[in-house]
């Protein structure tokens, strides 16, 4: 099972579900620790399982560090299983690097908090 706003689009709907389904919890949880909601709304749980199914996630940002970060964040809550990262592995070694160039996403912009393999490529 799962908790409803952080289900894949497949697990909602009753198909076969992979690791690219933990990608997608993995995208809401990044994407809600990043903005402070999470990507997916609805008043009622049949307007969650609508926009969880259809509605374009929106990462608001400008420049290429956010931009990068909004298409990661798009490959991880892609509505198909297939255009999502293959892996979590996959996933860190373009997350940890984009997160690194946001130093306005960290708390009080200390980059030197980061991990030290968040600074290499």
């Amino acid at each position: 099972m799962g908790t409803f706003g952080y289900m894949s689009p497949e697990q909602l709907t009753g198909e076969a579900v992979d690791e690219r389904g933990d990608i997608f919890a993995l995208g809401v949880m990044i994407y809600e620790a990043l903005t402070g909601t999470r990507p997916f709304r609805g008043r009622s749980a049949a307007e969650l399982l609508h926009a969880i199914l259809h509605e374009p996630v929106h990462l608001d940002g400008a420049g290429p560090a956010s931009e990068a970060l909004a298409a990661i964040l798009q490959r991880c809550l892609a509505k198909e299983p297939s255009q999502r990262f293959a892996s979590v592995a996959a996933l860190r070694a373009e997350l940890i690097p984009a997160l690194s160039q946001c130093p306005t996403l960290l708390m009080k912009g200390e980059q030197h908090d980061l991990p030290e393999s968040a600074h290499t490529t």
